[in-house]
């Protein structure tokens, strides 16, 4: 034993169980770093539908669907009570609400997303 209650083997595994240790946080941060960026792309998806959903509505060739839909949408990220899963109302918001907004903008016209398109070259 040294001076301060330590031998070598309890010190190797101390040593031992600090290196193990490190690595499975390295690991677990490295996991959590990669669903921050899958979240961070899914905003950002969801930042460009909202600017092509808000052109599709001021467009002359909407669907007819759209306002019903736009609406709904609507209420569904501002009501109180969450549908989907009431307990984990924030993986409602910020997991859900993007996907359907996905889901939406995938139903609009081709000619509707074209022109978003061509308005975001011709403004360059």
């Amino acid at each position: 034993m040294g001076r301060r209650g330590f031998d070598s083997a309890s010190l190797a595994l101390t040593l031992d169980y600090a290196r193990r240790n490190h690595h499975s946080f390295r690991q677990e941060a490295t996991q959590v770093l990669r669903k921050m960026i899958r979240l961070i792309r899914l905003w950002r998806m969801c930042a460009r539908d909202l600017r092509l959903l808000w052109f599709a509505f001021r467009h002359p060739h909407r669907p007819v669907w759209m306002l019903p839909a736009i609406l709904v949408l609507g209420f569904y990220a501002l009501e109180p009570f969450n549908f989907v899963m009431p307990v984990i109302g924030v993986v409602d918001d910020f997991i859900v609400l993007p996907l359907l907004l996905h889901l939406l903008v995938g139903f609009l016209p081709l000619d509707v997303r074209a022109a978003f398109g061509l308005r975001k070259i011709s403004a360059r």
